[in-house]
């Protein structure tokens, strides 16, 4: 679970996040047609920028396995989470959450989320204002900021793209390489 929420809490799209938000009332159906009702309360709740919600559940591989029942019903509730709330719902294990590099990049994210430098902020925000939004990289960037303190402006530039104000790839391995993208006005990077 902190894993996901580390993941969660590194994400410019995610407004909110909600433990254990309600408690669904679904249809279960076997071969023959409907056979009952069922109660379903999920781990979280996500609210995203664009108002979509994912309701999902967090759960060891070990456990889905012991647990046959979730993937059975994993249809009838994504059914049940899409015509009730218009949301989606999914089930996160370990082997989604602990995918590398994104794993190491999302505790480095995390991490460099705490430090607190306003004059490396100030400096890592003028150069990206007075960049003309071309391509560049997180160490090009800092070069042109010219602040004594290099990590703590990397850890500026990373604070940004937690922000959503920049992007970076977190497929590869985070570096002064890594490759700055910029949102333009429509949204697109």
């Amino acid at each position: 679970m902190r894993d996901y929420l580390w993941h969660l809490e590194v994400d410019p799209s995610v407004v909110l996040i909600s433990p254990y938000p309600l408690k669904l009332e679904y249809q279960t159906y076997d071969r023959y047609g409907p056979n009952g009702t069922a109660s379903h309360i999920p781990t979280l709740g996500i609210l995203n920028t664009d108002g979509g919600v994912v309701y999902a559940d967090v759960v060891s591989e070990a456990i889905l396995k012991e647990q046959w029942f979730r993937e059975r019903r994993r249809g009838q509730l994504e059914q049940a989470y899409a015509d009730q709330f218009g949301a989606s719902y999914s089930i996160i294990t370990e082997l989604a959450l602990h995918i590398q590099p994104r794993m190491d990049n999302i505790r480095r994210l995390w991490r460099d989320n705490r430090t607190r430098d306003p004059q490396a902020m100030r400096a890592v925000r003028r150069v990206i204002d007075g960049h003309g939004g071309g391509p560049t990289t997180i160490g090009r960037i800092v070069d042109l900021t010219r602040h004594g303190n290099r990590e703590a402006a990397i850890a500026c530039v990373l604070q940004l793209a937690i922000s959503g104000e920049i992007q970076i790839d977190l497929g590869t391995p985070i570096s002064e390489n890594t490759a700055v993208t910029f949102q333009t006005v429509d949204g697109e990077g």
